[in-house]
């Protein structure tokens, strides 16, 4: 069984393995390192270079809303860098390391984000009741609609932007030298969890938080493969983030923002990260109940893909 996802990166333009290792750093440095001249600027004319106030805005005493803006705008950067040098350099559509198909399926999107929001939703109200006094509500209407208008575009750029490279470039990139799609999936799931090492949230609780990280990039990995698309996995994470920059926050979230709710005392053991995990599982059964997912037994059979020359597999 064919995996299409995987197999655009034999089909379509030039894939040489230093072109993915290239465009991969190009994106992540490079467009990290210009979008986030903004906020530098900033930092400057306020006389704060302290590392600290890269996570807080209240050290560098600006708006919440301007310094969620400034955090995001760096991803806008390397989605950018990432889809000129696939279509400049790989010399294929950008499309391509979304979807095999001719055009991006926003049904899959809004069925992926409604889904993952209603779960994020019903196990928030489940907390609330059971805990009503760990809530601060502290909702304001003007702040709230200035964070709605950013949340949207931003966060689907930069959520857009970690699926495209982690689930379509580097999952495609992996795809070339892996037959079987198992060993893609790991990758860049352990590679996603390893990429937010550096938020606040490890510093709190501990590296025990890896787990929801390289837990959640798992499923991101293995919804795109089953649907040989990346719609349900954006969707997914776009939800995810919504819902932590509009609805509920907490002091150590690495998302700052004037949400709805904010939890005085987050808490994370082995039960939430139990609950957060059966959450995954119910996305899946959910989706696959939808869509006609390729079966899980998929990920462990070898790939028919190896239409590239040895010449290329080796460069």
């Amino acid at each position: 069984m064919e995996s299409l996802l995987i197999n655009e990166a034999n089909r379509k333009g030039k894939n040489y393995g230093t072109y993915y290792f290239i465009g991969t750093l190009a994106s992540l440095f490079i467009g990290q390192f210009v979008g986030a001249i903004p906020l530098l600027a900033v930092m400057i004319v306020k006389g704060n270079l302290n590392l600290a106030a890269i996570s807080d805005p209240s050290l560098l005493g600006i708006d919440k809303n301007l310094y969620f803006a400034l955090m995001l705008l760096p991803f806008v950067c390397s989605f950018g860098i990432l889809a000129l040098f696939v279509k400049f350099v790989h010399k294929r559509p950008a499309i391509s390391i979304i979807t095999p198909f001719s055009k991006i399926q926003w049904n899959k999107f809004w069925f992926g984000f409604f889904v993952w929001l209603d779960l994020m939703m019903i196990m928030e109200s489940i907390n609330y009741f059971l805990d009503p006094g760990n809530y601060i509500f502290q909702f304001q209407a003007g702040k709230f609609f200035i964070l709605l208008l950013i949340s949207f575009p931003l966060l689907l750029i930069q959520t857009g932007f970690e699926e495209v490279l982690f689930r379509g470039y580097i999952m495609q990139w992996m795809g070339r030298y892996f037959p079987y799609r198992i060993v893609p999936l790991l990758i860049t799931g352990i590679a996603f969890g390893l990429m937010h090492l550096m938020n606040p949230e490890v510093g709190e609780f501990g590296y025990r938080v890896m787990i929801d990280y390289i837990s959640i990039g798992l499923v991101l990995g293995l919804v795109a493969l089953l649907s040989d698309s990346l719609e349900l996995s954006i969707g997914l994470h776009f939800a995810n983030n919504l819902f932590l920059s509009l609805f509920v926050s907490f002091d150590s979230s690495v998302l700052q923002t004037d949400t709805i709710f904010r939890i005085k005392e987050m808490k994370l053991d082995a039960s939430t990260q139990l609950y957060s995990i059966i959450l995954l599982i119910l996305f899946l059964i959910i989706v696959k109940q939808k869509y006609a997912l390729k079966p899980f037994s998929f990920l462990f059979q070898k790939d028919e893909w190896r239409n590239a020359t040895i010449k290329e597999m080796n460069e």
